[in-house]
């Protein structure tokens, strides 16, 4: 089964993921590149998946449930549903888990082709199955 890719963000759209400096809470939002868009700065929605998984919000540098939410939201929002249920595990340990500062990013883009990537190896290898 192949992840569909599509919704309504851009490929050069950002994802901005910071740590607060003054009470420590993870935040991320999504930077449009249109900027001419009514919201060109808007919250990362959390996902009810993630919401469950990790009632105290997002997290990384760690592989947490925090982190595992904050994975699992991004996918939702970049390639939709399915991508989301079935690769954020991986997307979290490749991603998520190792970052640290106080911010990071990721293109929009960047998670589409790996999603994409995931499902070709998947494919490849007779893994077609959805968590």
């Amino acid at each position: 089964m192949t992840a569909n890719c599509e919704s309504k963000l851009m490929d050069a759209d950002v994802i901005v993921v910071r740590r607060s400096a003054f009470d420590g809470c993870v935040r991320a939002i999504i930077d449009r590149a249109d900027r001419h868009h009514p919201q060109p700065f808007a919250p990362l929605p959390m996902t009810n998946l993630a919401r469950r998984m990790s009632p105290t919000g997002f997290e990384y540098g760690y592989g947490g449930s925090g982190p595992a939410a904050l994975a699992h939201s991004i996918l939702y929002a970049c390639c939709g549903p399915l991508a989301a249920d079935r690769w954020y595990g991986e997307f979290k340990w490749q991603y998520v888990a190792p970052a640290h500062g106080p911010c990071w990013t990721i293109k929009v883009g960047s998670v589409r082709e790996w999603v994409r990537h995931q499902e070709r190896l998947a494919q490849r290898q007779g893994k077609t199955h959805v968590r």
